[in-house]
């Protein structure tokens, strides 16, 4: 006997096992060659342990006498410190014989805790069922998917004819013999690709044809029936393409079973080209193609799956069966097949902790089987982390939005607001509910597999960005492609009609004037997340709506909207064209006689603003000025929506009120901001960063305060007042405009009436200013100042000086006005008292600080200035100004592709007039330039320019006034102007916007004068030589070099005075003259040589006979020389002159 052993577990630690008396007795007498020990297996009992501190329960072990040879597991595989994601693990143990040797057995592996790790089967997620057959004593076959649990009949599951026998892998079926039966799967569904795997061991291949595996037993829901062929071990698979004939498909060549050896069998069914294939141990065996199964679908044949049959079951064993929904791939086969092995040597880890894996070998006809090896798998947590996307700013009104956040794990992410007065949660959606801060959290609590990530969170501000129907007087008409229905909630397709179709658009304006279209043909479309995931209306030239009232006289119209096909679209019906022929957004209307057209593609989404108002036409793309006119029509009664135009609309808002600048920018900025278009307004715009304000936090300006010092700060009080002065009034306004309040801190000395203070006694008070807010404005933080009241005093007497204002337009920003209070000073130091202003007449409001807002209407304003006085001063004589609102327009000059306070490019010096490029006006009136130095620029005609020496200078640029403009602001731009080198020649070409025009002229030249050279060959080359010397980049006779030494265009045609030309004089004698520069090297770095030279054969030249006859001075580089000959011409003579030039 060997020497038996034994192992103790739950003692403290300090106590030692040997102390225990434990003992085992041999549970068979020692054997020898004469009297071997008998067969079998016997306990193997640990008995006698004593203590006081334990009570022992003994787990008996097991002694196997067997003629087979013994095998032992090695099993030591490194299984601790595995990562909860790694994806699968493959176990390595082995099975070795008393000689050491391999015996090259497959091992079975138990996993304890199926929660840590699973046996990971080839394509598990494939699996439509699984049958291990691991049983012992059970009258049913488990499925490992728990789909369809097979029942046995006819087959003993017990007792010494139990078809539950070693097998492969574990325990096996064996069908055929003692026990004639089959197992009934159910109606197992079978994909329309599908795959069988099994292990077969046939133990009478020479018998009768048997089946192994069919689903057939009822008429017009068959599949497959697959069988050993009569007397031999060939295979057959027959299929039912109907659901009831039954058709062979496959007959193995060869004998593909051997009596008493496993084989690995698949059938694999691939329906694009109907390939029936089968495997043995891997390799493929035969194939049958064009084979289709016709009527129902293979999922829908309820038939049900047998293995083995009532009356001619296959004899032998089956094990590890497995129905695929896929057809499997050869590399998939392999990997099931293992080599013999099988697939069960790789673990899938399911989560952290640890537990016990087993290996066991059950033996074979040679080998007894093993001893079970434990080992120990330890998986550990990974953290992981959360990304959540930023969160932007969002306003009352908006609808619900989503919250993007991801995991390193892949785990789904919940969210928690720490406000809900401002935003509540629901799954990833955040729904708005009021204005303020608000933090996001984002959070993940780990899994098995993860451990907690730590909170990312986002805070963002609610304000009151969204615009509301009584934001601004003189909507008329709204609509917005996000809320189709105007209900407040995000659409949804079951809103529309099939295919996404509006019947009605409604009117957020307020006034219900809801466009419609009954007939479903031309019915637009809504087209969800269309323009930066917010939805659009889609339109063709059949599709549109009709107001049902139109709208008469409007003054301005804010669209959003691209074309998809270019054109000339009314899209508002009536005259107004928004888009042109050619497919720029325009203002067009009148038949043609307002015609504004702008630079931007009406393909591309933008912001149109359209003012349409009788002699005051004007179009803004992206809040930028794109073009005015003066025609004394306004736009035509709108009538429609979407009139013949092709494209997309998001939002539309019309005005039949006048609209101030400050106005139309804040529109401009809310529709920028909402649809995702605000990169696209110019940087000066007042809401290229931050989106208007409609609502939200408020402030208090308080008026008609003088400062004083305390402590080396300036401070600021309400003037003192002396008692018997006549109440005067308090000056401050919100920035909301809502009405503002005030409170005395004691009425005895100071009482307030509405915004009138009445002084009653002598003392000091603090008066508090105080605004409460309403429903989208906060209330404001209350500000307060000091009012001293004295006894009476003499006081002096002040007057007001009020600077006249000039002439404004409808669409002025607001300006301040610079009113000055002035005392005598005869009694008192000299005051200089805050004056209060207050408009009088016309159209125009006026703050506390003397800022003008104008309502945007013409006419007369006349605003008075006054000054209350104060303990010290008389109040003063109220002075009136008057300035006029004109009813037309100040054009504006336009720099493309410069900002405001930008320069313009650097020029040359030269002697030609320049047209200087990318400066236009937007009414298309000429605008006039002024030089500040005209020995560096002169100015030619009004507004070219002559760069005549290197310097910086001014330019400055105004338009004058018209019949239906206003004189225009004056803009100064600097420019300099720099030595004309080569360098500088090459860098004005290249922003010459006839460049790459000249440029394209040039090589198609080139292509045809080298016709050897490829297309890409002869474009490259062509790029190179463009501006070298010898070129002549225009095409126009002369060189680079020629052009560039006598300052003329290189990329156009000349003058004919700025080029050489020969003078007739009546002397008869022959002239030239042409440009130079006085020193060549010295002012452009490159040594000209001029070469004036005469032939009479056009073949030799000289110089012999020419002299300078004069030179005039062109500026400080420049000079215009003429060159003659000696002697006069004689009659008949022939006599040539030219101008070369050359660099040494």
């Amino acid at each position: 006997n060997p020497l038996f052993t034994y192992t103790i577990s739950g003692i403290a630690e300090n106590d030692n096992a040997a102390d225990f008396n434990i003992s085992i007795l041999p549970p068979v007498p020692d054997g020898n060659l004469s009297s071997p020990s008998p067969l079998g297996t016997y306990p193997i009992v640990a008995s006698g342990g004593t203590s006081e501190n334990y009570l022992f329960a003994y787990q008996p072990g097991s002694l196997i006498i067997s003629e087979k040879s013994q095998q032992q597991i090695v099993f030591d595989q490194d299984l601790t410190l595995v990562s909860a994601i790694t994806p699968f693990i493959n176990l390595t143990g082995y099975s070795v014989g008393i000689d050491g040797n391999l015996t090259n057995l497959p091992l079975n592996y138990v996993v304890e805790d199926p929660a840590i790790a699973k046996i990971l089967e080839t394509q598990k997620h494939q699996l439509t069922s699984y049958w291990k057959f691991d049983e012992t004593l059970y009258s049913g076959a488990k499925d490992e998917i728990d789909a369809y649990n097979g029942s046995l009949i006819n087959l003993d599951s017990t007792g010494t004819n139990k078809v539950w026998v070693p097998g492969r892998f574990g325990n096996a079926l064996q069908l055929g013999s003692p026990s004639s039966g089959k197992v009934d799967f159910g109606s197992v569904s079978f994909d329309s690709n599908f795959s069988i795997s099994l292990w077969v061991k046939p133990n009478g291949t020479q018998g009768t044809s048997s089946t192994i595996l069919a689903k057939n037993n009822v008429n017009s829901m068959k599949v497959f029936k697959w069988v050993k062929a009569d007397t031999n071990g060939s295979l057959q698979f027959y299929y039912y393409p109907d659901g009831t004939t039954e058709e062979l498909v496959i007959t193995s060549t060869s004998e593909v079973l051997e009596d008493s050896n496993w084989s690995y069998l698949t059938v694999t069914y691939e329906d694009e080209n109907g390939t029936f294939s089968l495997f043995k141990d891997a390799q493929l065996i035969e194939q049958s193609t064009g084979n289709y199964f016709t009527g129902s679908q293979t999922a829908s044949r309820f038939s049900s799956m047998t293995l083995g049959d009532d009356s001619n079951s296959f004899l032998g064993t089956v094990d590890d069966l497995r129905i695929y929904g896929i057809a499997l791939q050869m590399s998939d086969i392999e990997e099931i097949y293992g080599s013999g092995f099988g697939d069960f040597t790789r673990i899938e880890i399911m989560g952290a902790g640890q537990t016990k894996i087993t290996a066991s070998q059950i033996g074979n006809e040679n080998f007894e089987a093993s001893i079970e090896v434990d080992n120990y798998l330890s998986v550990y947590k990974v953290p992981q982390t959360i990304t959540l996307d930023p969160i932007k700013d969002h306003s009352v009104g908006d609808f619900p939005f989503t919250l993007s956040a991801s995991t390193s794990s892949d785990l789904p992410v919940y969210f928690l607001s720490s406000n809900p007065s401002v935003a509540t949660i629901s799954g990833n959606y955040v729904y708005v509910q009021g204005a303020g801060e608000v933090t996001i959290v984002a959070k993940q609590d780990g899994n098995e597999k993860f451990e907690a990530a730590p909170d990312q969170n986002q805070t963002f501000q609610v304000n009151f960005g969204n615009l509301f129907a009584d934001s601004t007087p003189g909507l008329k008409l709204w609509f917005d492609a996000t809320d189709i229905n105007a209900d407040s909630q995000p659409d949804q397709k079951n809103d529309f009609i099939g295919q996404n179709r509006i019947s009605l658009w409604a009117d957020k304006s307020g006034n219900n004037n809801n466009p419609i279209q009954g007939n479903i043909l031309n019915m637009p479309k809504w087209t969800p997340a269309a323009l930066n995931a917010k939805p659009t209306v889609i339109f063709d030239s059949n599709l549109s709506f009709l107001l049902q009232d139109p709208v008469a006289q409007p003054s301005f119209i804010f669209l959003v909207h691209k074309q998809n096909a270019t054109g000339s679209s009314n899209i508002l019906g009536g005259d107004l064209a928004t888009t042109s022929q050619d497919g720029f957004v325009s203002l067009e209307h009148a038949s043609g006689n307002v015609q504004i057209l702008s630079e931007s593609p009406s393909t591309e989404w933008s912001i149109s603003t359209l003012r349409v108002l009788p002699n005051a036409q004007s179009l803004w793309v992206n809040g930028s000025i794109a073009g005015t006119d003066a025609f004394n029509q306004g736009a035509q009664d709108f009538n429609s929506v979407g009139n013949n135009f092709v494209g997309e609309i998001a939002e539309v808002l019309v005005f039949d009120k006048e609209l101030n600048a400050v106005t139309r920018e804040k529109v401009e900025g809310y529709l920028a901001h909402k649809w995702g278009l605000d990169e696209e307004l110019l940087p000066s715009h007042p809401y290229s960063v931050n989106p208007p304000s409609f609502g939200g936090d408020q402030e208090i300006i308080w008026g008609g305060l003088v400062t004083y010092q305390e402590m080396n700060q300036t401070k600021y009080k309400l003037p003192d007042k002396a008692f018997g002065d006549l109440a005067f009034e308090l000056q401050a306004y919100s920035t909301s405009g809502l009405p503002v309040s005030f409170v005395s801190s004691n009425p005895s000395i100071a009482a307030v009436t509405g915004n009138m203070l009445s002084v009653v006694g002598v003392g000091t008070v603090t008066i508090s200013a105080i605004q409460m807010g309403d429903t989208r404005y906060h209330p404001a933080a209350p500000k307060s100042h000091t009012l001293h009241i004295i006894p009476p005093v003499v006081k002096d007497d002040q007057t007001i000086s009020f600077p006249p204002v000039s002439v404004k337009v409808r669409d002025d920003p607001p300006f301040y006005l610079s009113a000055l209070a002035t005392s005598t000073g005869i009694n008192h130091p000299v005051f200089h008292l805050p004056v209060r202003y207050q408009v009088k007449s016309g159209h125009a409001s006026v703050d506390s600080k003397g800022l003008v807002s104008l309502d945007g209407v013409a006419g007369t304003v006349v605003i008075t200035a006054a000054q209350s006085g104060s303990a010290y001063v008389n109040p003063a004589p109220p002075v009136d100004i008057e300035f006029e609102v004109s009813s037309k327009q100040r054009p504006k000059i336009i720099f493309k592709n410069l900002e405001m306070d930008g320069n313009l490019t650097e020029i040359p010096v030269g002697h030609r007039p320049l047209v200087l490029q990318g400066v236009s006006t937007d009414n298309g009136k000429p605008f006039i330039i002024t030089s500040s130095n005209s020995s560096i620029i002169s100015i030619h005609d009004g507004n070219l320019i002559i760069p005549k020496s290197p310097g910086l200078v001014n330019l400055s640029f105004v338009i004058p006034e018209s019949t239906y403009y206003l004189v225009s602001e004056i803009v100064t731009k600097s420019i300099n102007i720099v030595a004309p080198t080569k360098a500088a020649w090459k860098e004005f070409r290249k922003s010459d916007v006839r460049y790459d025009g000249i440029l394209e002229r040039f090589t198609q030249r080139y292509k045809i004068l080298n016709p050897s050279l490829s297309d890409f060959d002869a474009t490259e080359k062509a790029k190179k030589v463009f501006n070298e010397d010898y070129s002549d980049s225009d095409g126009d006779g002369y060189s680079n070099l020629f052009e560039r030494a006598i300052g003329t265009d290189s990329l156009g045609s000349d003058r004919r005075h700025h080029l050489p030309q020969q003078v007739v004089l009546p002397d008869n004698k022959q002239r030239i003259t042409f440009v130079r520069y006085k020193t060549p090297l010295q002012s452009t770095g490159e040594a000209f040589e001029y070469h004036v030279e005469s032939s009479t054969d056009l073949q030799t030249w000289n110089n012999s006979d020419l002299i300078e006859e004069s030179i005039v001075e062109l500026g400080e580089n420049m000079e215009r020389v003429t060159v003659v000959t000696t002697s006069p011409i004689s009659s008949g003579e022939r006599k040539f002159l030219r101008l070369r030039i050359s660099i040494p």
